[in-house]
């Protein structure tokens, strides 16, 4: 009786509707999956999907790495260091953003802020959207200097991902001020 009443109202049968289409694309639109690696092993090879995420312990604290974007030929990656710390909008405590090319770069992590190497990580081969990576910690023979944070070939990511938001700050502002432009335009004529 309660459903048919329900069925025969116009908009709590288009609610329905929505409702059921919405609970149906839930899980389309999850998160990925976090696969825990213990990196003090000689070589870790894991695949990983598009937005999946490596979980690591390594000098005293926890790490992930997530794939944030496939490319054919470079995986975009987010780095977060010691993910059980307090947040803080302090330097040390941001993710890092960077791009390595598939089987042609790698990146030395330095995890613990201490200026020194902690792991490396290379990408091997992408299929389609899998990643297959390798992860380790760092030994001297390593090559790619990482400082600081995720340096490759000499750069430092910290850099690119602080100018990054820089930039996403600014294109914002414009973009606000000349909303507000067109909104006193249009109000004065």
């Amino acid at each position: 009786m309660f459903i048919n009443s329900i069925l025969n109202n116009k908009g709590m049968k288009r609610l329905l509707q929505v409702l059921i289409i919405a609970l149906i694309l839930i899980p389309l639109a999850s998160a990925g999956e976090i696969i825990y690696v213990d990196i003090s092993k000689e070589d870790n090879f894991v695949t990983l999907n598009e937005r999946d995420a490596l979980a690591f312990s390594l000098k005293g604290g926890e790490h992930k790495l997530m794939i944030r974007k496939v490319d054919g030929k470079a995986v975009d990656l987010t780095m977060f260091t010691d993910v059980n710390r307090p947040k803080s909008n302090e330097d040390d405590n941001l993710p890092y953003y960077f791009t390595l090319k598939v089987r042609d770069e790698m990146a030395n992590l330095d995890v613990d802020k201490d200026r020194e190497n902690d792991a490396t990580v290379s990408i091997l081969d992408v299929n389609g959207k899998k990643v297959l990576l390798s992860i380790k910690e760092y030994q001297e023979k390593d090559t790619g200097d990482v400082s600081g944070n995720a340096v490759k070939n000499g750069f430092d990511i910290k850099d690119i991902g602080l100018s990054s938001i820089i930039w996403t700050v600014l294109l914002l502002v414009i973009a606000v001020f000349l909303l507000l432009f067109v909104l006193k335009k249009r109000s004065t004529s």
